[in-house]
Order: C-alpha cells, then structure tokens, then sequence
C-alpha cells in the first residue's frame, strides 16, 4: 500500500500545482520565483539539517561509498547520452538537451520527499552526500549542457558553483565531522524550513507543467526515448551495478531511486533564460515527470 499511496501522494501534490496555474490563482512568475526561494532558502536548510547527524567511521565510510558511487551514475549517465546523440545524429542544441535530461534528474525537488516516504527521514542524511557530486556537476556541466550553442551561454564562472546549496553542503559537513548542535531557535527554524522542500517541490513541477503547450507534448519520439531511458533503463542498469557491486540496500536504494527521477523540472526555467530548445525542454520534462508518477513507486518495489 505504501507504493500506491506514494502514487496517489504525487499526483495530488503535482495536480495542486498544475490546477492553481491553469485557474489562475497564480500568475505565470509564480513557478519561477517559488523555485528560486525552495532552491536558494528551504534546500539549502534542508541539506543542513539533513547533516545534523551522529558521527560515526561508519557513517564516514558509507558516506565515501555514495560519493564514488554518484560519480560512477554520472559516467554511466554520460555515457548513455552520447550513445543516444550519436544513435539520433543529434544537432548541437538538441544533444545538450538530450545530455542533460539523460544526466540529471529531479533530484532536489522529488527525489528527497520520494526517500523520505519510502525510507524515513534518517536516509536523507546519505542521500544529501550522494547528491553533492550531483549538486557541483549540475550547476557547472549541467546549465551548459541545456544552453548548448545559444549566444547567451552562461560558461563556467565561480557565481555558476558557489550558490545557497553548495554552500550549505560545507556547513552541513562541518556540524556532522564535528558533531555539533545549532541552537533551538536556529535549529527549529531550518527544520520548518526544510518541511516545505518535500510539497512545494512537487507543487512547482505541476506549476511548471502547467505552462507547457499539451498540443505539442505528446508529437515526436525523442521525448519519450528520453523519458525511457531517464526512468526504466538508467535505473535498472544502477541496480544491476548495485548488485555485481554488492552495495548495501541503503546505498543501492538511493542510487536506484535517485536514477529513477524524471527530468529536472527546473530545465524548463533554464531553457528559457538560455533560449534553448525549448520544446524537447518541454516535452522530456513533461512526458517523464508524467510518467514517473506510476514508474517511481514500481521501481521502489524492486530495490
């Protein structure tokens, strides 16, 4: 009942989104400046309270584990988008799209309330490390890889890594190597903050799947070719890693889950500000984001 449930769970919190923007209870900035606060204030309080835990050699050991783990989904993710470009003689601007809806899911907004649902809340300690190699490749390789060869690329510049959430992630380390405690009042604030990450993530892809255009979503294949791979076979070639590997459940479960997220939502922001192509933009986050409401929870039945 817990798959069904988490179904049920995201497609209620997705449709809330999709629904206040097609009634306009919101204005079309609505999407845009909710992301910008969960990414810039409640993420980054979310990844430090996640931090807020027991140091162990342990805990310090599994933690290594997930990092060489995500840089090796990385590789394999990498590696699958060029086999696609290459395979679909891809143009410029329509491979850097392609790379990077193969190469980064949602893993800030629906990956986080997926493994808390699933798991409890101590997982998000682990998943926190897992996605640090994530976090630093998508806001260096990521954003430029969606950019592509368009005139307003932004390049690579020390304002595109140091951001709220890379921030954090220090600061979040530094209270778990040290084992310290923030104050109530502090501690208590960031932990409110960090409860609004979960549903007004899922709120914001349905705001942001609002704006799509559904005349065009469903025409071509590309998108769904990407859809397939982002969430049925990026998943199940993790896993059989995870199992040649012989990765314990919890490290397997995360790289699985967080492989099996659709495409960032936020690409469609990213998109726009670049002047990418953004109708594949739009129909890869679409047509993954819709589906992943059925493959996620079945995924989670086989990790």
């Amino acid at each position: 009942m817990t798959v069904l449930y988490l179904a049920l769970v995201l497609f209620f919190l997705i449709l809330i989104g999709f629904a206040a923007r097609k009634l306009k209870i919101v204005d079309e900035g609505f999407a845009g400046n909710l992301s910008s606060f969960l990414f810039n204030i409640a993420y980054p309080a979310l990844i430090i309270k996640s931090m807020q835990f027991p140091f162990t050699a342990e805990s310090l050991i599994t933690s290594f584990r997930l990092v060489v783990v995500s840089v090796l989904v990385l590789v394999i993710s990498w590696c699958a988008a060029k086999f696609v470009n290459a395979a679909l003689k891809a143009d410029s601007a329509t491979s850097g799209v392609t790379t990077f809806a193969i190469m980064y899911s949602n893993f800030t907004f629906m990956a986080f309330p997926v493994i808390e649902e699933l798991y409890g809340e101590d997982m998000l300690f682990y998943l926190a490390i897992y996605t640090i190699v994530l976090r630093i490749a998508y806001c260096t390789h990521g954003v430029n890889a969606i950019a592509g060869p368009m005139k307003k690329k932004p390049g690579l510049n020390i304002k595109s890594v140091i951001n709220p959430p890379v921030i954090a992630i220090p600061v979040g380390l530094a209270l778990y190597f040290f084992s310290l405690r923030l104050p109530y009042p502090v501690a208590r604030t960031i932990e409110m903050l960090s409860r609004i990450v979960s549903p007004l993530g899922m709120v914001v892809a349905g705001l942001i799947l609002a704006e799509l255009d559904f005349n065009e979503v469903f025409k071509g294949l590309r998108a769904y070719l990407i859809s397939f791979i982002r969430l049925i076979v990026l998943p199940f070639i993790v896993f059989l890693i995870a199992k040649v590997l012989k990765l314990p459940d919890m490290e397997r479960q995360i790289a699985v889950i967080v492989s099996a997220m659709p495409v960032a939502s936020v690409a469609v922001i990213i998109s726009a500000k670049y002047e990418a192509n953004r109708e594949l933009v739009d129909k890869a986050t679409f047509v993954s984001t819709l589906f992943s409401i059925i493959t996620v929870p079945l995924i989670s039945l086989i990790v």
